[in-house]
Protein backbone atom coordinates (compact mmCIF):
# COMPACT_ATOMS: atom_id res chain seq x y z
CA UNK A 1 0.00 0.00 0.00
CA UNK A 2 1.30 3.38 -0.87
CA UNK A 3 1.66 6.19 1.48
CA UNK A 4 -1.08 8.09 -0.22
CA UNK A 5 -3.47 5.17 0.18
CA UNK A 6 -2.53 4.90 3.83
CA UNK A 7 -3.19 8.60 4.30
CA UNK A 8 -6.52 8.26 2.51
CA UNK A 9 -7.33 5.30 4.72
CA UNK A 10 -6.44 7.29 7.81
CA UNK A 11 -8.58 10.21 6.64
CA UNK A 12 -11.45 7.82 5.99
CA UNK A 13 -11.09 6.42 9.51
CA UNK A 14 -10.89 9.95 10.97
CA UNK A 15 -13.99 10.84 9.01
CA UNK A 16 -15.75 7.75 10.36
CA UNK A 17 -14.64 8.64 13.89
CA UNK A 18 -16.02 12.15 13.40
CA UNK A 19 -19.31 10.66 12.22
CA UNK A 20 -19.37 8.32 15.24
CA UNK A 21 -18.65 11.28 17.55
CA UNK A 22 -21.51 13.18 15.90
CA UNK A 23 -23.79 10.19 16.35
CA UNK A 24 -22.77 9.90 20.00
CA UNK A 25 -23.44 13.60 20.51
CA UNK A 26 -26.85 13.32 18.80
CA UNK A 27 -27.61 10.24 20.92
CA UNK A 28 -26.74 12.23 24.05
CA UNK A 29 -29.02 15.03 22.91
CA UNK A 30 -31.80 12.54 22.22
CA UNK A 31 -31.30 11.02 25.64
CA UNK A 32 -31.55 14.46 27.27
CA UNK A 33 -34.68 15.21 25.25
CA UNK A 34 -36.14 11.87 26.20
CA UNK A 35 -35.42 12.58 29.88
CA UNK A 36 -37.17 15.95 29.57
CA UNK A 37 -40.16 14.31 27.88
CA UNK A 38 -40.32 11.67 30.63
CA UNK A 39 -40.15 14.41 33.25
CA UNK A 40 -42.95 16.30 31.50
CA UNK A 41 -45.05 13.11 31.32
CA UNK A 42 -44.51 12.53 35.03
CA UNK A 43 -45.59 16.11 35.82
CA UNK A 44 -48.63 15.73 33.58
CA UNK A 45 -49.58 12.51 35.38
CA UNK A 46 -49.26 14.30 38.73
CA UNK A 47 -51.41 17.17 37.45
CA UNK A 48 -53.96 14.67 36.17
CA UNK A 49 -54.00 12.93 39.56
CA UNK A 50 -54.54 16.30 41.28
CA UNK A 51 -57.28 17.16 38.79
CA UNK A 52 -58.93 13.79 39.38
CA UNK A 53 -58.82 14.32 43.15
CA UNK A 54 -60.35 17.78 42.75
CA UNK A 55 -62.97 16.38 40.41
CA UNK A 56 -63.82 13.68 42.95
CA UNK A 57 -64.28 16.35 45.64
CA UNK A 58 -66.47 18.42 43.34
CA UNK A 59 -68.56 15.38 42.41
CA UNK A 60 -68.95 14.50 46.09
CA UNK A 61 -70.00 18.08 46.88
CA UNK A 62 -72.51 18.04 44.02
CA UNK A 63 -73.94 14.76 45.28
CA UNK A 64 -74.28 16.19 48.80
CA UNK A 65 -75.91 19.34 47.42
CA UNK A 66 -78.39 17.24 45.46
CA UNK A 67 -79.22 15.24 48.60
CA UNK A 68 -79.64 18.47 50.58
CA UNK A 69 -81.88 19.84 47.83
CA UNK A 70 -84.00 16.67 47.84
CA UNK A 71 -84.28 16.84 51.65
CA UNK A 72 -85.34 20.49 51.49
CA UNK A 73 -87.92 19.65 48.83
CA UNK A 74 -89.31 16.85 51.00
CA UNK A 75 -89.44 19.17 54.01
CA UNK A 76 -91.13 21.88 51.93
CA UNK A 77 -93.71 19.39 50.69
CA UNK A 78 -94.40 18.28 54.28
CA UNK A 79 -94.75 21.89 55.43
CA UNK A 80 -97.03 22.73 52.51
CA UNK A 81 -99.14 19.66 53.18
CA UNK A 82 -99.33 20.42 56.89
CA UNK A 83 -100.24 24.08 56.41
CA UNK A 84 -102.64 23.43 53.55
CA UNK A 85 -104.55 21.09 55.85
CA UNK A 86 -104.58 23.64 58.69
CA UNK A 87 -105.66 26.67 56.66
CA UNK A 88 -109.21 25.40 56.09
CA UNK A 89 -109.46 24.48 59.77
CA UNK A 90 -108.29 27.97 60.74
CA UNK A 91 -110.80 29.51 58.33
CA UNK A 92 -113.57 27.32 59.75
CA UNK A 93 -112.57 28.39 63.28
CA UNK A 94 -112.58 32.04 62.24
CA UNK A 95 -116.00 31.65 60.61
CA UNK A 96 -117.33 29.89 63.72
CA UNK A 97 -116.10 32.68 66.01
CA UNK A 98 -117.38 35.37 63.66
CA UNK A 99 -120.80 33.73 63.61
CA UNK A 100 -120.86 33.58 67.43
CA UNK A 101 -119.79 37.23 67.67
CA UNK A 102 -122.62 38.24 65.33
CA UNK A 103 -125.10 36.16 67.35
CA UNK A 104 -123.80 37.68 70.62
CA UNK A 105 -124.11 41.20 69.15
CA UNK A 106 -127.72 40.46 68.15
CA UNK A 107 -128.52 39.14 71.66
CA UNK A 108 -126.80 42.16 73.19
CA UNK A 109 -128.88 44.47 71.00
CA UNK A 110 -132.02 42.58 72.08
CA UNK A 111 -130.99 42.82 75.74
CA UNK A 112 -130.23 46.55 75.41
CA UNK A 113 -133.67 47.07 73.85
CA UNK A 114 -135.27 45.11 76.69
CA UNK A 115 -133.30 47.07 79.33
CA UNK A 116 -134.38 50.33 77.69
CA UNK A 117 -137.99 49.15 77.67
CA UNK A 118 -137.77 48.10 81.33
CA UNK A 119 -136.20 51.45 82.24
CA UNK A 120 -139.10 53.24 80.59
CA UNK A 121 -141.63 51.05 82.41
CA UNK A 122 -139.85 51.58 85.76
CA UNK A 123 -139.83 55.33 85.18
CA UNK A 124 -143.54 55.24 84.31
CA UNK A 125 -144.32 53.17 87.37
CA UNK A 126 -142.32 55.50 89.60
CA UNK A 127 -144.16 58.51 88.20
CA UNK A 128 -147.50 56.76 88.70
CA UNK A 129 -146.79 56.21 92.36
Amino acid sequence: MTMEEKIDLIFDKIEKIDKIDMLIEKTDQLEKSLNLVQKDIKELKQEQDNTNKTLNFVQKDIKELRQDHENMNRTLILIEDDTSNKIPALFDGYSFHQQHIEEDEKRLDDLESEVDEHSIRISALEQAN
